[in-house]
């Protein structure tokens, strides 16, 4: 044995133990970031899911009444009803509030055309994982999305539209959570 083990080629066997090395990593790798893209496609969905009743009025507020309009007036009522998905996000009041504050323009404005969402249904049609690298991730979520509004009258009707989320994850605390997104559905009002 000892023999045989002079005569090979030193430098072919650390050739193919440096490959054999390369080949585990790569494949614990892709086991490891396919574990991290499936959690973050199903993170994505509930958050999707969850996420209608930010693009909704309260019904608590009277939105004939103008006084209530007021970005003072209606935050604080908007950020106590987002409370159910704060938990998607990170442990940062700063970037729940933000996601709020998004949703502001959207219903204001809607209200200064005498059009309440009332309800919203958001169903996901696709996920894409963009990019997942050191302990952030990319993710694009397209949903078919139904809003009903609400005239000042009472009237009824209701607007369907395909609608793109964009979802920056951070990886925080042994868990994925929401830093950042960016809404098809509010970004024709942000200029407002």
């Amino acid at each position: 044995m000892k023999r045989w083990f002079s005569q090979v080629n030193r430098g072919l066997v650390l050739l193919l133990v440096v490959i054999l090395g390369v080949a585990v990593y790569i494949v614990l790798a892709t086991l490891k970031t396919n574990k991290q893209r499936s959690v973050l496609r199903e993170l994505a969905i509930q958050y999707t899911s969850d996420s209608a009743i930010l693009y909704t009025f309260p019904q608590d507020v009277d939105y004939h009444d103008r006084s209530a309009m007021t970005r003072d007036a209606l935050l604080p009522v908007l950020y106590k009803k987002a409370e159910p998905v704060y938990h998607y996000f990170c442990n940062n009041t700063a970037v729940q509030n933000a996601q709020v504050d998004a949703t502001y323009n959207y219903l204001y404005i809607s209200c200064m055309s005498e059009q309440v969402p009332v309800s919203c249904t958001r169903t996901v049609t696709s996920v894409e994982i963009d990019e997942v690298y050191r302990g952030s991730a990319t993710v694009l979520v397209y949903s078919s999305t139904v809003i009903e509004y609400q005239d000042m009258e009472g009237k009824r009707s209701t607007h369907e539209s395909q609608v793109q989320d964009t979802l920056l994850f951070v990886y925080q605390d042994g868990e994925w959570k929401i830093a950042n997104v960016n809404c098809d559905l509010i970004q024709m009002y942000d200029h407002y």
